[in-house]
């Protein structure tokens, strides 16, 4: 079935799509005919009636249509639209940057502080003469608010879709749904007129919005599952189309790995021997015994290498005593609120139950479900595995931004990170190694043969078929139409356009909480990480991530307000676990406290009823 999703995809980006307006022979024709063609096509009508087709008379093209795109707390992605319009042949014009302010996140204040671009669609005649126009100004503005609710489309968080999900357009059935069902809504498109001829907008539009269902359902299927069922969703609608996801994993300098244990074997060795396993672990369980064999050896050889961990290799440079520079085998992102993301990372495998829709809250009261085992269990382990380093270490650790974990993993401080990989971390090399490709693999984060089910408050045994590795979902960004647009079906299909990128993606990944979504996102697999990092390698990365999404089952954080107040809490907590100012229980504990007066702050019944939308029920 994906064979023929993937087939149907390629051929429909290979001409099926006619070119009737247009006469073209610039570079970027080809895509912007395309995109034009299926962004102005007639479509079915709206709101009262699913059931005929729109016709322009004397096939005319339809007159340019304006929108007003709007880009939430995303500069990077913002200033990558106006290239992106270039391939797509729109005309950019208008922008303003403007972050939110503090004042606007306050509880009942719920406008949002945007970006916008005007991006006009119209039927241009292109040739060798006649290039795309394109117009685009950065202009600061400290004065101006946008609120989101007045663009057409909006980009945003993931995690912020609560602040404009009751107020997005649900996209229609018929781009995501069955053909059959998207025939039946246009069957009385077809009919004849008083000679007996077929009348317009009749089996000719209809096949023509056939071509163009089977364009927008390839560029769906396209997705991987578990982004269609945990990023596009409000409530029972979906209203999103997603432009990337954070999900972290694990990434090891397997040169560095390669002097302790023989990475690439595939032998098992007993968890119980001196020397560390053969394989990389899969489960946090095996994951103990292999970094505690390599935590030994670093410290046998830094007694008796002292002078190579003072004049280290170079970066990008693999040396045969780099291993001794490590101070970690395991390094998590660790200040601001990535400590949270980190623990709920760990804890994804234990947490995630087949039968259970909540997480992180009861349902039916709001209540924190931070005391459950399962998260007690992952939080000890990730105070153990820092609790032998020195003051100095894991103030260390308390303190590394997803930056500075990614630097570390560069310059061999530590063996392996666990961190969605981004280009957007990348850092300036040295003349004399710029250009230069280390020794990374990729793999999931370990997980559990054993699950916490919260129903009947007992660990149980993973069937036989279940992934022990389960991913978290930190961010990402989606994009959606609001009711102020007077053309929401072009919007929707513009939004399924820059959801698929098919030739732009590089474009997409320069935002630093985007990642692979795509199954075709292997063609683009270099674009989403740093130039340090081998295409072997990058295609290992989406394999993996594709591995771990091609499933519904995964964790993300559910989008509520105050959800920066919350992770703050318990981030803070766990830095005073992991300093050892705390035990990781009464940490835990005093972060349930603070989550319960964050939710009475919100109010207990409206966080209630968002955290059900959120979970898509």
């Amino acid at each position: 079935m994906r064979r023929l999703a993937l087939l149907v995809f390629v051929c429909s980006f290979c001409g099926l799509v006619g070119c009737d307006w247009f006469a073209a022979s610039d570079p970027l024709a080809p895509r912007a005919v395309q995109v034009r063609n299926l962004l102005l096509d007639p479509e079915p009508s709206s709101e009262s009636s699913k059931s005929s087709v729109k016709a322009t008379a004397n096939n005319d093209p339809p007159a340019a249509v304006t929108l007003r795109i709007g880009v939430v707390d995303d500069a990077a992605l913002y200033h990558q639209l106006a290239p992106l319009g270039d391939a797509m042949g729109m005309s950019l014009s208008n922008t303003v940057f403007e972050s939110e302010t503090t004042e606007q996140r306050d509880r009942g204040n719920r406008s949002i502080q945007v970006c916008f671009v005007e991006a006009t669609l119209s039927p241009l005649t292109l040739s060798t003469d006649v290039a795309l126009s394109t117009n685009t100004s950065i202009q600061a503005n400290s004065t101006s608010v946008v609120d989101a609710r007045s663009c057409d489309l909006v980009i945003l968080p993931t995690s912020q879709l609560c602040r404009i999900g009751d107020a997005s357009i649900p996209f229609p059935v018929y781009f995501t749904g069955d053909l059959r069902e998207f025939e039946t809504l246009t069957q009385t498109a077809t009919g004849t007129d008083d000679t007996g001829g077929t009348q317009r907008g009749g089996a000719a539009d209809l096949r023509r919005m056939s071509e163009i269902f089977h364009q927008l359902q390839t560029k769906w299927v396209d997705l991987f599952p578990l982004i269609q069922s945990k990023q596009t969703r409000w409530g029972a609608n979906r209203v999103a189309m997603p432009l990337g996801v954070a999900m972290p994993i694990w990434c090891l300098r397997s040169d560095l790995l390669s002097s302790q244990t023989a990475v690439e074997s595939t032998t098992t060795a007993s968890p119980n021997a001196s020397a560390p396993p053969t394989t990389l672990p899969q489960t946090w369980s095996q994951f103990t015994p292999w970094a505690v064999a390599i935590q030994n050896r670093l410290k046998n050889a830094s007694k008796s290498s002292s002078n190579d961990v003072a004049n280290p290799a170079p970066a990008g440079q693999a040396s045969e005593t780099a291993s001794v520079m490590a101070e970690f085998v395991l390094l998590e992102p660790m200040a601001g609120q990535s400590a949270a993301e980190s623990l709920f990372t760990r804890a994804a495998p234990y947490l995630v139950h087949r039968s259970q829709f909540s997480t992180f809250f009861q349902l039916a009261t709001m209540e924190p479900m931070l005391g459950e085992p399962a998260m007690r269990r992952a939080l000890a382990e990730m105070v153990r595995q820092y609790e032998d380093g020195t003051s100095e270490q894991r103030d260390f650790v308390c303190s590394a931004t997803p930056q500075m974990v990614s630097e570390a993993l560069r310059t061999g401080r530590t063996l392996s990170v666990i961190l969605s990989p981004t280009a957007a971390y990348s850092t300036a090399w040295d003349d004399a190694v710029k250009g230069a490709k280390l020794s990374v693999r990729f793999a999931p984060v370990p997980g559990s043969d054993e699950v916490f089910n919260p129903t009947s408050q007992a660990w149980e045994r993973r069937g036989e078929r279940e992934s022990k590795q389960m991913p978290y979902l930190s961010d990402g960004r989606v994009i959606v139409v609001t009711p102020s647009c007077a053309t929401p079906r072009i919007a929707q299909r513009l939004a399924i356009e820059l959801s698929s990128a098919d030739s732009n993606r590089p474009l997409l990944a320069s935002s630093g909480t985007t990642g692979p979504f795509r199954f075709t996102d292997e063609t683009f697999a270099t674009s989403w990480c740093e130039p340090w990092v081998s295409t072997n390698a990058a295609v290992e990365r989406v394999r993996v991530v594709r591995r771990l999404a091609n499933s519904e089952l995964g964790l993300p954080f559910p989008a509520i307000e105050g959800r920066g107040d919350y992770l703050t809490a318990l981030a803070e907590e766990i830095r005073a676990a992991i300093r050892g100012e705390k035990t990781s229980d009464a940490a835990l504990d005093a972060a349930t406290l603070r989550w319960n007066e964050i939710t009475e702050k919100y109010g207990r019944d409206t966080q209630k009823a968002t955290y059900r939308k959120s979970l898509g029920l």
